[in-house]
């Protein structure tokens, strides 16, 4: 009798163990809030990134010719952008207004006006000119002078 006794007191220690554990577990919901974090986070890079994002910029080739590339720019609040196209022809693909980023692999983003005119006209005539243009953001203060 006092045998059967002593089993039946084992089995009733251990269930009071494994409730604390579980409770420990449910407690912290980490994932949600790091995922919340991550979010925020990949948006608003994605936001700053997207002036530089290469999907909104087309490249257009243009030979230059023994008159230059037969268009002119102007310095806008954004950049320089296209101010007229003389050779339609050569340039068919540029529009006024287009902002250029890049001409070959020199980016534009820090040049002033006078910088970028240079640049242009230190190209040898007869080669092939790649200009990298955002067409995507018009300029909000056009003043045409």
């Amino acid at each position: 009798h006092g045998q059967q006794h002593h089993l039946q007191q084992g089995p009733q220690q251990y269930p009071q163990h494994p409730p604390i554990h579980q409770h420990q577990f449910q407690q912290p919901p980490v994932s949600n809030g790091n995922r919340g974090h991550y979010d925020g986070e990949s948006s608003s890079s994605r936001s700053t990134g997207s002036v530089n994002n290469p999907s909104d910029l087309i490249p257009v080739y243009i030979d230059k010719g023994d008159h230059g590339f037969g268009f002119t720019i102007h310095q806008s609040t954004a950049g320089q952008r296209i101010k007229s196209v003389m050779d339609r022809s050569r340039c068919s693909h540029l529009l006024e207004g287009d902002l250029i980023v890049q001409i070959n692999n020199e980016p534009l983003q820090h040049k002033s006006h006078a910088e970028t005119v240079a640049l242009l006209k230190s190209v040898p005539a007869h080669t092939r000119t790649l200009l990298l243009i955002n067409r995507s953001e018009p300029d909000p203060k056009r003043k045409d002078k």
